[in-house]
């Protein structure tokens, strides 16, 4: 069976005896019937499944071409690399995101008020740095290049801590490409890294929210992730996979949190039923992921505002 939702948000898999209320109990398919361990595993089939995904999008991406930070790439594979100095990060209201230079952009000219222009494309990120610092509050003129297109952006440098600075992050950035099993093996690397950054940055947040100290403006949602994904899209291929696997990711983590009507929350409760050898109330889990599903839903409309206070600025 096959039903026309009017919320085009997510998906799901209805499983028969998911909600043990419309089924009898003596039905031998229900999931709620099934053992313990075998509804733990179809919970996280899902989580599962995300991890996969995002470890064959970053591999794939290494096959083609991964954007990669040249000093990680290994001496063997550095040949056919070539490096180019980018913007990885524009902060916001920063001088660079005033006047104009954009995430992405490729520098391969700056010069200065005299027409001096010591930074070329081959110049490095400290290189660049250096000569922002010693230029002051003085127009400087960048050369970049930006979806094949050359552009001329003039930023002036604002002073903050007694430092000259535009406000973006470069790194001198080349494609890696490599061997499908090379590939393979690093994207498997690539991806637990991450997974145990997103971890470790939500029990942050959580410890954060626990202290009153967390900043709910920095989260994303739907409307917010579409914008990124545009912004990757313009970028390039391989940011667009690389940000289409950090949400792939994300959602795995996310869906493993212990909260009522997410995966995690169905599974403490297949684990304390396997604990206690007996199964809890089924109008007490129904009622407890009726509140979460509001919860979320309520959470999810703060954060979207958000984003689209973000877009409006």
């Amino acid at each position: 069976l096959f039903t026309l939702n009017w919320l085009p948000l997510g998906g799901f898999v209805k499983i028969t005896g998911e909600d043990p209320l419309a089924e009898k109990d003596d039905n031998p398919r229900l999931f709620s019937n099934q053992p313990w361990y075998a509804q733990a595993i179809v919970l996280c089939a899902g989580v599962f499944m995300n991890f996969i995904l995002a470890w064959l999008l970053i591999s794939g991406s290494y096959v083609v071409g991964s954007p990669t930070a040249y000093s990680e790439i290994k001496a063997e594979n550095r040949a056919t690399a070539v490096p180019e100095l980018t913007i990885i990060q524009v902060l916001p209201d920063s001088p660079a995101e005033k006047q104009g230079l954009l995430l992405g952009d490729v520098v391969t000219r700056v010069c200065n008020e005299s027409g001096s222009c010591p930074v070329q494309a081959d110049t490095t990120r400290d290189d660049l740095i250096s000569f922002i610092r010693a230029t002051g509050e003085h127009p400087l003129t960048f050369t970049v290049t930006r979806q094949k297109e050359v552009k001329e952006v003039t930023v002036t440098p604002k002073i903050e801590t007694d430092t000259a600075m535009i406000g973006v992050m470069v790194e001198q950035v080349a494609l890696q490409k490599l061997p499908v099993g090379e590939a393979l093996v690093e994207g498997f690397k690539a991806t637990s890294s991450i997974s145990y950054l997103i971890v470790k940055t939500f029990v942050n947040l959580i410890t954060d929210t626990l202290h009153g100290t967390a900043d709910i403006k920095n989260l994303t949602g739907p409307i917010g992730l579409v914008s990124s994904v545009g912004s990757a899209y313009d970028v390039g291929f391989g940011y667009l996979i690389s940000l289409t696997a950090l949400i792939s990711l994300n959602l795995a983590v996310i869906n493993l949190v212990p909260f009522p009507a997410l995966d995690g929350g169905r599974l403490l409760i297949v684990i304390l039923e396997a604990i206690l050898r007996k199964k809890i109330a089924p109008k007490f889990i129904g009622a407890l992921n009726t509140v979460g599903f509001f919860l979320l839903i309520g959470l999810m409309l703060l954060v979207s505002y958000h984003d689209v206070v973000r877009l409006l600025k």
